[in-house]
């Protein structure tokens, strides 16, 4: 989530990384054990770990797979959002961007269904790249954009505006 745009990603990155084989543990156990809600929470918070760590297509695996676990219900929209926009961010490394498309819609609308403000801005930061760089729509894209960046700064996660500002100066280009 928010915390990658951040100050201390490198402090959050080295912690990650010491905690992994337990973290990797939890997955396949929550995974085996049907436990949606957590694995999708979980694997939605590792999204930006795997892509600063250049394991895209571990990512990939594991979002794609704690996706398919049926839900529980209560409290399942957030996690499931999170993993869906997780797995927006991790697609857009990869040459499926035609299904990354499809996951930037379905996790942007996730995302506006839970309203978490910082969710919101980091889908709407990967559907308006995906719209720009596959599409070549560029007044959507903008739109998608600066509608993150409104709702970045509003949350105060001034590293992720950064990165969403950065985004917006590459349409430019």
């Amino acid at each position: 989530g928010p915390v990658w745009w951040s100050d201390d990603t490198q402090l959050r990155l080295a912690d990650l990384e010491r905690e992994y084989e337990n973290l990797h543990a939890a997955l396949r156990w929550l995974t085996q054990a049907m436990a949606a809600d957590t694995a999708q929470q979980l694997a939605g918070a590792l999204a930006f770990f795997w892509i600063l760590r250049g394991r895209v297509s571990e990512g990939r695996g594991w979002l794609r797979r704690v996706l398919e676990l049926p839900s529980s219900g209560a409290g399942s929209d957030l996690a499931r959002a999170s993993a869906l926009v997780g797995l927006v961010h991790v697609e857009t490394l990869t040459a499926e961007r035609l299904q990354a498309q499809a996951t930037a819609t379905a996790g942007l609308d996730a995302a506006r269904v839970v309203g978490n403000a910082p969710l919101l801005a980091q889908a709407l930061l990967g559907r308006g790249w995906l719209t720009w760089f596959v599409d070549h729509d560029f007044s959507t894209a903008r739109a998608q954009l600066h509608e993150a960046l409104g709702i970045a700064e509003a949350a105060d996660l001034q590293g992720l505006a950064a990165v969403i500002r950065e985004r917006l100066a590459a349409l430019l280009c």
